[in-house]
């Protein structure tokens, strides 16, 4: 037909405007066929006139700017086949080789080289892109596959035909799936080789019409790929918790050479986050839900090997359930493993059995009540950063919570914070922190042993109540405040060393704790509340220093055990404020029979042994008195108890009995 004659005169002509021309020929074709009359002489002088325009104008267009002649800009290696078109990349996967068996962690493959020198390259002239400088060096395990990959600049859409690498030529059907116009993949094997290799690309051809012709190079024309064996003489044991990664070296007991590491750093990418001190085993304050790479160095033989794992830092939970932005509760999270970064409402986790370990995240600026209270399977909690609020009972009843991290900062630790967390054996309290709340350990029965530190002041009432494994506590100076009941039923503590800014032994401050054998009462003590030491039934001897004026009732009520006690003649007994008609102080103390005292005055008598109540006396043996037989007679003139059980009286000038 004359309409597809005309469009093959078309496509023989260069740089004319096909979609213009052919619109245009398809308005005419289609008028002449409804008319049904031949195209006139003068309609095909127009036409043809129309094409010597668009003909002459294609060539002014050629001549005045040409097409763009593909630049070369570099070279990349990965050790992964593209799973998309690389023009969808902005750059390959970096590469990735396991460098030792001993971790599940992969080593990463990409590290700048430290002495590598600035590659110098052509200025980019106008209107052309700068080549891409990478100037890297790649590892790989030997007999390994990489992926090397070439980089243009093509925006005329050249087909590229072939590369030559090291003097041999690739041509395009051996190029690699994913390949396209700017970007060539080939496979390659580096072959049983070691140390450093290099590649070099030599030459790459293009086809422009019948001609083949060379792409402009522009980029650095050599990668270099560190190839190791399967071994490695340096190994890590690596754990990565919450924002923090800790590591430890491992040697191969068969390596011989100086087992110390050169340089140690840490990537996010290709990014340098962090050099660390070849010494250093944990880095902190790692950003959550990136993929981070530790390098390591070391000299085997002469030669540097590099050692690197890639590792992923968790994401913050999602699908939580959320008020006001507040976490409400688990919403469709499914999570065994919780990272939160949100204000935290009251009970919101109550009686979840999923939860495994819960970590806080900077956000977490409040903690409501009882939020995570009776989480049966939580096992593990971390804070990041101190919370501004948290309040009463935040693990209360999580009976398999077994490793806690609290903030640094944390002031105050709230009332019933681990009160029966029956599987809490130890914990690290922080150094800044000056009070521990109500009952906030109590019941907490596998706790061994705790450190407090030396900013505490105040711990309150029955903040140890019931740590019946409780055997060892080292209560700083700064403490001048410890409340009823603290140390109550720890009946493992056999002693205790209480702090010399102490004034006052609370009420049933060590209430049946049964081991204890031994309790030291500093010289600042001045008041020994009601009920103190009572059921402490293992408690054999004590000394009441000078300093303290006042006992009251019940103050060491079935102390079993107790033999001998000691005095000053500064104390006065008072009874239990809630039982003022009972005189009551050692009752059930039937193994006491010594009672030693010192002093020129005293404020009581010995009928505080009587026990006017409804329990038996103390009958009291022997009285070690340090001054003259005159004096003590002097002190204890008509004493009705001296009287009536005639205990034999020892004085510095010999020994009487008061009858």
């Amino acid at each position: 037909m004359r309409k597809d004659k005309l469009e093959f005169t078309l496509d023989v002509v260069s740089g004319i405007d096909e979609e213009i021309v052919d619109r245009h020929l398809t308005k005419r074709y289609k008028l002449s066929q409804r008319r049904g009359k031949r195209i006139n002489v003068s309609l095909l002088s127009a036409i043809a006139a129309v094409l010597c325009l668009a003909i002459l104008g294609g060539a002014v267009c050629m001549i005045v700017f040409g097409k763009q002649v593909p630049v070369y800009q570099g070279m990349t290696v990965s050790n992964q086949a593209p799973a998309v078109p690389a023009s969808e990349l902005a750059l390959p996967e970096p590469m990735i080789s396991v460098m030792s068996t001993s971790s599940t962690l992969p080593a990463y493959g990409l590290e700048p080289l430290a002495e590598q020198e600035t590659i110098e390259t052509e200025a980019a002239t106008e209107g052309e892109t700068a080549p891409i400088i990478f100037g890297k060096t790649y590892y790989a395990l030997k007999d390994e596959d990489i992926y090397i990959h070439i980089h243009l600049d093509n925006p005329d859409g050249f087909e590229i035909v072939s590369f030559t690498l090291n003097g041999v030529k690739y041509t395009n059907y051996m190029f690699e799936p994913g390949s396209d116009l700017e970007t060539l993949i080939l496979k390659y094997n580096v072959g049983d080789v070691d140390g450093l290799q290099e590649y070099t690309i030599d030459a790459i051809k293009y086809i422009d019409g019948e001609a083949i012709k060379d792409v402009r190079m522009k980029g650095d024309r050599t990668v270099k790929v560190y190839v190791n064996d399967d071994t490695q003489a340096l190994s890590f044991t690596t754990e990565t918790e919450f924002n923090t990664l800790r590591f430890t070296p491992v040697w191969d007991d068969s390596f011989t050479g100086e087992k110390t590491i050169q340089t140690l750093a840490l990537y996010e990418g290709e990014e340098l986050l962090r050099e660390l001190s070849p010494t250093d085993t944990e880095v902190t304050d790692l950003p959550m839900g990136k993929r981070l790479i530790l390098v390591a160095t070391y000299i085997d033989g002469g030669v540097h090997q590099t050692l690197r794992y890639v590792f992923d830092m968790p994401k913050y939970s999602e699908g939580l359930q959320m008020t006001n932005g507040v976490i409400t509760g688990m919403g469709t999270c499914t999570d065994s493993v919780l990272y939160l970064n949100a204000p935290i409402g009251n009970r919101a986790f109550q009686g979840n059995e999923i939860i495994t370990a819960v970590y806080f995240g900077p956000g977490v600026t409040s903690i409501g009540e009882n939020a995570f209270v009776q989480c049966f399977g939580l096992e593990k909690a971390v804070f990041s950063a101190n919370p501004n609020e948290m309040v009463n009972g935040l693990f209360w009843e999580c009976v398999n919570l077994t490793s806690v991290k609290l903030p640094d900062g944390m002031i105050k630790l709230p009332a019933h914070t681990f009160s029966g967390c029956a599987g809490l054996k130890s914990i690290t309290l922080p150094e800044s922190l000056e009070y521990i709340g109500v009952g906030a350990f109590s019941d907490c029965i596998s706790m061994e042993s705790i450190i407090l530190p030396d900013s505490l002041t105040h711990i309150d009432a029955s903040a140890f109540y019931g740590c019946s494994s409780l055997n060892n506590v080292v209560i700083p100076d700064s403490v001048t405040r410890i409340d009823g009941s603290a140390f109550g039923e720890c009946n493992n503590l056999k002693s205790i060393k209480l702090p010399d800014s102490i004034e006052e032994l609370s009420p049933s401050l060590f209430h049946y704790s049964t081991g204890l054998a031994h309790v030291e009462i500093p010289e600042s003590v001045t008041v020994i509340r009601e009920f103190c030491f009572t059921g402490v039934s293992s408690l054999e001897s004590i000394r009441i220093p000078d300093s303290v004026e006042t006992i009251y009732g019940y103050a060491f009520h079935q102390c079993e055990s107790l033999e001998s006690i000691e005095l000053s003649g500064n104390v006065r007994f008072e009874a239990d404020p809630s039982r003022p008609d009972e005189k009551v102080w050692f009752s059930y103390c039937n193994k006491l029979t010594t009672v030693k005292l010192h002093g020129t005055k005293f404020y009581f008598d010995f009928s505080i042994f009587n026990n006017e109540f409804i329990y038996d006396p103390v009958i009291i043996k022997d009285v070690y008195y340090d001054g003259s037989m005159e004096e003590f007679r002097n002190c204890f003139p008509g004493d009705a108890y001296l009287k009536e059980y005639n205990p034999m009286i020892h004085c510095t000038d010999g020994d009487f009995r008061y009858s």
